[in-house]
């Protein structure tokens, strides 16, 4: 079993599994939406999510971070400044982190409360979007901690990859069974209608 978790297989059949739940969520809020007027909601959000987690499937089945790595090696190569292109990999995965980090500070401290539900998984697809990325850099010594060491028999590439997945995948079927099994939070929905009507009277007020 872990020999086959650490191919690329399960990362692709959880990233179509998450995004064909996340369209499911979508379609789902936008049907509340119809129905119950409910202006916090935000189906773009999943199938925006949904689009990413597909083209990421995609890529994770065509192996295109691979090719990717192996375009920038060969040209390293050819233009002979392959045993310098650490220094400008160690950079972009700097630059990476940093940007992961600054956009996670600004999405937990600038969401409005209305949008808070959506969180959770915006946090998982950020991490998993820039985890990405750092892998294709392909730094040498992330690549020995990724691939070459193990949890139990697991690569920690790997490990992370599935965790994250496996994450998003709870918080998509869990927003679908809260929308099916119609628990929703009444005062709250009317104390946010009552909060962006008062903010609608505000803006229209002549001053």
């Amino acid at each position: 079993m872990s020999g086959g978790l650490n191919n690329g297989t399960w990362p692709v059949v959880l990233m179509t599994s998450v995004a064909v739940m996340c369209i499911a969520v979508g379609c789902r809020e936008v049907v509340f939406i119809r129905r119950r007027q409910l202006a916090f909601l935000w189906p773009t959000f999943w199938f925006v999510t949904a689009i990413l987690l597909a083209v990421m499937a995609y890529g994770q089945a065509s192996d295109v971070g691979g090719i990717i790595a192996d375009v920038g090696r060969r040209e390293a190569l050819s233009n002979d400044w392959y045993e310098d292109r650490r220094s400008a990999q160690t950079i972009v995965v700097a630059v990476v982190a940093t940007l992961w980090a600054i956009m996670a500070l600004v999405t937990v401290w600038r969401v409005p409360e209305r949008r808070r539900r959506y969180l959770p998984m915006a946090l998982i697809v950020l991490s998993l979007v820039c985890f990405g990325a750092i892998r294709v850099v392909s730094l040498h010594q992330i690549d020995g901690l990724l691939y070459r060491r193990h949890i139990g028999e697991v690569q920690i590439g790997r490990f992370v990859e599935l965790v994250g997945l496996s994450s998003a995948l709870i918080v998509a079927t869990a927003h679908l069974t809260m929308w099916r099994q119609g628990r929703i939070d009444s005062d709250r929905t009317s104390r946010l209608q009552g909060e962006a009507a008062r903010r609608d009277v505000s803006r229209s007020a002549p001053r």
